[in-house]
């Protein structure tokens, strides 16, 4: 957090991720097979603008990045295939403090 006054400020933060998924699909007969996903890593990132208008109110702006990697095989397949899960963009937060 890094001060721009006395009622702003501007923070932020970063962290990995590791996925742990289990995922399956159902065919067009009905039978459910498993894919096989394999964990991956990944991280969030994220940085705000804070504005703290009266002692119990802050009030944040932001934008967040986030992505992490799934690599699996389709149903009845031995190849493996990467993907990535990205979710981005703008935040609002407010936060009361009682």
């Amino acid at each position: 957090v890094y001060p721009l006054g006395d009622k702003f400020t501007v923070s932020g933060q970063f962290g990995l991720l590791y996925s742990i998924l289990d995922l399956k699909i159902t065919n067009n007969a009905g039978k459910t097979e498993n894919i096989l996903p394999q964990p991956g890593p990944g991280f969030n990132a994220e940085v705000n603008v804070n504005y703290q208008p009266t002692q119990n109110l802050i009030a944040q702006l932001g934008y967040r990045y986030q992505v992490f990697t799934i690599e699996a095989r389709g149903p009845n397949r031995s190849d493996i295939i990467t993907s990535y899960d990205i979710t981005h963009g703008p935040t609002f937060t407010l936060v009361y403090l009682f």
